[in-house]
């Protein structure tokens, strides 16, 4: 179930469009608590002051665009989830908008109703899948299972004494880092630990890709 209300901030330059998504989305005033921006920094001034649950934010703005507004709340108010809005939709702009660490991506023009479904599986996405221990079966046995299951997510691990971080695209290893590493000696560092403690967070992203090769090659130790 939801949590009600959830408190939503829509940017965008064009007034208009942002008044007119948040009387859409305020037509039921239990679901949604809704405050406008105009600009980037508008936005993250509101951010500073009030905790919201979500952004739903247009790309091409000017003076801070959306896809540095998405790293801005990804470094500094990583529990906020964000919706990139765009007219310019392509595999290319998805990707980057993937890279930055948007939970959800609509096109422009979008019937209100699929923005509040998109809302919904935003909001009400798991964070915290399971956690537990590593005894008696290997850590690249636990790597091996996000990988087939074409997961992104984020899998921290300790070993008592050190903490690193496995970073999942879509089942592909992206990035790890482990005290003053990271990459694969990161990744290599972790898999040399012999037992430890592990927690799983779904559909978070990495702000930065260091590992490029498949998790085949990386798991089999090939150098």
């Amino acid at each position: 179930m939801v949590s009600i209300p959830k408190k939503l901030l829509v940017v965008d330059d064009e007034e208009d469009l942002t008044w007119g998504i948040a009387r859409s989305l305020m037509k039921d005033s239990s679901l949604f608590q809704v405050t406008c921006a105009n600009s980037g920094t508008e936005a993250l001034d509101h951010l500073n002051q009030k905790q919201f649950d979500l952004v739903i934010t247009d790309i091409k703005m000017p003076g801070m665009n959306g896809l540095d507004l998405v790293l801005e709340i990804r470094k500094r108010f990583p529990e906020t989830k964000v919706i990139i809005m765009t007219a310019y939709g392509s595999p290319e702009m998805e990707e980057q908008v993937n890279k930055r660490g948007a939970f959800g991506y609509i096109e422009k023009p979008f019937e209100i109703n699929n923005l509040k479904k998109l809302i919904f599986e935003t909001i009400t996405e798991p964070t915290a899948a399971f956690e537990g221990h590593l005894i008696n079966i290997k850590l690249e046995d636990i790597i091996y299972l996000y990988c087939l299951s074409q997961n992104t997510a984020e899998l921290t691990i300790s070993n008592g004494r050190e903490k690193g971080v496995v970073y999942f695209r879509k089942g592909e290893i992206v990035h790890a880092k482990c005290k003053n590493l990271v990459g694969e000696a990161a990744l290599f560092c972790m898999l040399r630990w012999k037992k430890g403690n592990f927690k799983t967070t779904l559909g978070d992203y990495p702000l930065q890709k260091t590992i490029n090769r498949g998790w085949q090659a990386l798991l089999s130790g090939e150098k």
